[in-house]
């Protein structure tokens, strides 16, 4: 690991911990309140505090430091250890689970959310000239996002 500071340290530790929970069978899980207790539960378990400790740091995790952290550890995983760790829904569904997926799954998953960003910013865009005609509103539409095909 190279030494990008503490919170480089403390992403390290949440990744490493996700690794531990899918060699130990314990992902996917069903939402990020779940995860968070586990990955708790994990912290304590694995001896991560003796590593805390050897660092110097006075850090101590609770549930929900890793229930507001998950989304930064995702991302270092992504960019440091090329591993996709993401809330995979369900098609048009708003349940799914918390797991590793394939850079297949990853790339669906991106191209169904740039979907959705692609209406809303229609959908904005719409409200926004009706607004401006009625109000005399001085918001910038934002650009046009194309459909992928």
């Amino acid at each position: 690991m190279k030494d990008g500071g503490a919170g480089e340290f403390r992403r390290s530790i949440g990744a490493d911990i996700l690794e531990a929970m899918k060699a130990s069978s314990d992902l996917p899980l069903p939402n990020v309140q779940r995860l968070a207790k586990v990955m708790a539960e994990y912290f304590h378990k694995e001896g991560y505090i003796d590593d805390v400790k050897e660092r110097g740091y006075k850090w101590r995790p609770d549930v929900y430091y890793w229930q507001n952290n998950i989304q930064s550890i995702a991302e270092y995983m992504r960019k440091e250890r090329k591993k996709y760790f993401i809330y995979l829904r369900e098609d048009g569904k708003f349940i799914g689970l918390w797991e590793f997926v394939c850079k297949a799954e990853y790339d669906k998953a991106l191209r169904r959310e740039y979907a959705g960003i692609a209406t809303r910013t229609d959908t904005f865009n719409d409200r926004l000239t009706d607004g401006q005609e009625r109000w005399q509103l001085e918001i910038p539409h934002i650009s046009e996002v194309p459909l992928l095909n």
